[in-house]
């Protein structure tokens, strides 16, 4: 495990916890200790084999591809999965799942859907939900401890930033960027960043076009985010189901002519 003293080395801004945050309840980790994270790697195959994409979608004067590289994002909300019915499924040859929020929760199923998400042979990632609100560096703790390195993984990290905060907007990006910054050198890959498309027009748009996003637009018109940021993946639904899943569950797309190539730890370093 890589010595936390990289994250005090940062120089990070970062705002006061809010009394609301203080108050909040948060999660308890059930294990004291992450699993060894023994399973082997995805098989090659599903590395390689990336489909011509099949179903176009014209949205104002662009043309997007809904493709068949599409996958899933979970947490403790869709419970006890059957990973190895959800490995079956075309539409989940990703998936990300959620690790961490805010300064100290964790997600309660992490460790369980990362071990057997892997055990299936689905190509995993992990995203932490990132809270404006809190110190900086507490966030950063709170995932580097949850995912001590990226031995358990196959995508990049992904940092879900839906809240603006009680902040100044270049307070609000300084801090992100930072966060993002610290991400960065603990793992040695960029991070990418998932956002609603009213989101990013609003608060992200021009400050972050060195990332590569996930946008979420649920319905069949494919988001036409403002600026030119590297948008690769579209959440297109939150109430997908699939065998394996009992509730509904986050659905996304690759679009364009981008591949998983995009999001691999190996291709990216």
């Amino acid at each position: 495990m890589k010595s936390l003293l990289i994250l005090l080395s940062l120089v990070l801004t970062a705002s006061p916890t809010s009394a609301d945050d203080k108050n909040k309840t948060t999660e308890v980790l059930v294990e004291s200790e992450p699993d060894p994270y023994i399973q082997p790697l995805a098989p090659e195959d599903k590395l390689l084999a990336l489909e011509e994409y099949t179903f176009k979608v014209h949205h104002h004067a662009f043309a997007h591809y809904r493709g068949t590289i599409q996958g899933i994002d979970v947490s403790h909300h869709q419970g006890n999965i059957n990973w190895q019915a959800v490995a079956l499924n075309p539409h989940a040859r990703y998936a990300y799942i959620k690790a961490t929020e805010n300064v100290s929760l964790v997600d309660k199923r992490y460790y369980e859907n990362i071990r057997e998400a892997r055990k299936a042979g689905v190509l995993v990632g992990s995203y932490h939900f990132y809270s404006p609100n809190a110190a900086t560096t507490p966030q950063l703790l709170n995932l580097t401890r949850t995912m001590p390195d990226l031995s358990s993984q196959d995508l990049i990290p992904l940092i879900d930033v839906e809240i603006r905060g009680r902040m100044s907007l270049k307070a609000f990006r300084d801090n992100l960027r930072q966060f993002l910054i610290g991400v960065e050198k603990y793992y040695g890959v960029k991070p990418m960043i998932y956002t609603g498309l009213n989101f990013y027009n609003k608060y992200l748009q021009g400050a972050f076009e060195d990332y590569k996003y996930m946008i979420a637009r649920y319905g069949d018109e494919v988001p036409d985010p403002e600026g030119n940021p590297k948008f690769i993946i579209w959440q297109y639904s939150e109430r997908g189901s699939m065998p394996g899943i009992r509730s509904n569950v986050d659905l996304s797309t690759f679009v364009d002519n981008y591949t998983l190539k995009e999001i691999l730890i190996k291709d990216n370093k």
